[in-house]
């Protein structure tokens, strides 16, 4: 799902020729990744979830198979992400900061050490290309969702890999470690929210039939204290879920269309973006 959203939306990295021209500085050479922030969707989802918590590195990617590093501080790129063969679909800093991962649709997960400027390991498996890739909260566990219906999960110190969760029947879309690091929630185009245990690669639950969506998954959050699941999906409908019973506590419905965005404010305040333009923002409390 997310390789066609790429395709249709046409998006590149900083440059379409060479590396970004340092000359120019950091707010020039990203300033058509800001102007397309804030009139594409999927590209904002990016480069929100490429923006650690100290705000000082922005990490970008594309559709032109490349992805940089940025510390705004200097005003200019520091590395190039290099060597994927196809579309930048993910990237995610490490809790710490210390690590940055970039997943793509040539199926791979590269790891990249910040500090010194150079890719740490790539981690294989998934037999298709990835949709999006997290780290666990309190390490350097990367989770990673596949178009192979398969979610992976890596040692990133070891490069070694620790499980597969399969289950799904159509590409894994959208996913996450809970805040306490125990439980991993993932969302397919197959209409499903699973949760897994990762330690043991057991599905505890599958989320399913009404009253949940009727359409693939596009977008998943955790609530901070781990104990509830909101998602979206194409069907234009939003669902609150209990991690620890499977089922729905609250649903809501209007949108008409996808739901491609959901997050949380500090009081459990929801905000939804939706699709065509003009993207209508909602908020409920």
């Amino acid at each position: 799902m997310a390789r066609e959203k790429w395709r249709e939306a046409g998006l590149q990295s900083s440059s379409q020729t060479g590396k970004p021209d340092k000359r120019v500085g950091f707010q020039k050479a990203l300033g058509k990744y800001l102007a397309k922030s804030l009139t594409n969707p999927l590209f904002n989802k990016l480069m929100r979830k490429t923006i650690p918590t100290d705000a000082a590195l922005v990490a970008t990617g594309g559709g032109d198979d490349r992805g940089f590093l940025w510390k705004i501080g200097q005003g200019d790129w520091d590395f190039e992400l290099e060597g994927h063969k196809d579309t930048v679909s993910s990237l995610a800093f490490s809790t710490d900061g210390q690590l940055l991962a970039s997943g793509s649709f040539d199926g791979l997960t590269r790891v990249w050490d910040i500090s010194a400027g150079n890719l740490k390991c790539t981690l294989e498996g998934p037999g298709g290309g990835i949709e999006w890739v997290r780290w666990h909260p309190k390490g350097h566990l990367v989770l990673a969702g596949s178009e192979d219906c398969t979610v992976w999960m890596w040692n990133a110190d070891r490069a070694a890999y620790l499980n597969m969760f399969s289950g799904h029947a159509s590409c894994v879309t959208c996913g996450d470690f809970t805040p306490d690091g125990k439980t991993i929630c993932t969302g397919s185009d197959d209409a499903t929210l699973r949760i897994w245990n990762p330690r043991s690669g057991e599905n505890i639950h599958v989320v399913r039939g009404h009253p949940y969506h009727t359409e693939g998954l596009t977008c998943l959050t955790i609530s901070s204290d781990s104990a509830l699941a909101f998602t979206g999906s194409k069907d234009g409908s939003f669902h609150i879920v209990n991690i620890t019973t499977g089922k729905v506590v609250s649903s809501l419905s209007g949108h008409t269309d996808s739901i491609e965005c959901v997050g949380l404010g500090a009081r459990y305040d929801i905000f939804l973006k939706t699709l065509p333009s003009p993207y209508s923002l909602n908020f409920v409390f």
